[in-house]
């Protein structure tokens, strides 16, 4: 039997394999971030905000739902907490009301701002999960055609903050594992921990990374088997 000999390019090649199971392949190896792309992607969610605020504020027919006008009277007796969800929404609806008086649009501001920081987030995403910034504005422009994140724009419900949460946790988790940006995971637990205060479902955030982190590092032990 011929003697086992190290093949450099092989265990060359293992590497490679086990980075890329890993996500952690290096920036220069992807498609550069386009500036320009960047811009587009901004002015498209800022032409949305701009939109939604002019319906809200002209355009719109429609007084306060029944959720909204229950989220309201929250806001005039602010608590830590609420006998169904947690006290974010009402914190946020006080906080416009506030500012610019107990009107429609002022109640609903939120929601606009929630929703400009949702669209970030999906924009910031998918960018650095498709290692592309053309199909990061193509996922942008799906999301702004997706029926429940528009409503979620002009309706202030515990959903809109929840949403943005939701996401920017997932960003900053995704940074944390993937780019190895351990810091990113204080920021991940803010955001997730800012969630909770909007929708307890926020906590199902939790046991998701744990999975994800748990099938990434069944990926490397395997890749390092091979």
């Amino acid at each position: 039997m011929l003697p086992h000999t190290a093949d450099p390019r092989l265990h060359a090649k293992r590497r490679t394999v086990r980075v890329v199971r890993l996500g952690m392949v290096p920036h220069a190896a992807f498609e550069p971030r386009s500036d320009r792309t960047t811009v587009y992607a901004a002015g498209l969610i800022a032409l949305a905000t701009v939109l939604h605020l002019v319906y809200l504020a002209v355009l719109c027919p429609f007084d306060l739902a029944p959720d909204e006008a229950h989220y309201w009277h929250w806001s005039r007796h602010l608590a830590l907490a609420y006998y169904s969800k947690g006290p974010l929404v009402a914190w946020l609806i006080r906080a416009s009301c506030g500012l610019f008086g107990d009107h429609v649009l002022a109640v609903r501001l939120p929601a606009v701002i929630c929703h400009g920081f949702l669209l970030t987030g999906v924009y910031v995403l998918a960018r650095e999960t498709l290692r592309s910034s053309r199909l990061a504005l193509a996922v942008l422009a799906l999301a702004l055609t997706v029926p429940a994140l528009t409503a979620g724009a002009i309706l202030m419900t515990i959903d809109a903050p929840f949403l943005a949460c939701w996401c920017w946790t997932l960003v900053f988790a995704w940074r944390a594992v993937n780019e190895d940006r351990q810091r990113d995971w204080l920021f991940a637990g803010l955001c997730a921990a800012l969630g909770v205060l909007a929708k307890f479902t926020m906590l199902l955030a939790l046991p998701a990374i744990a999975l994800y982190l748990l099938t990434n590092r069944s990926e490397e032990h395997t890749s390092e088997l091979q």
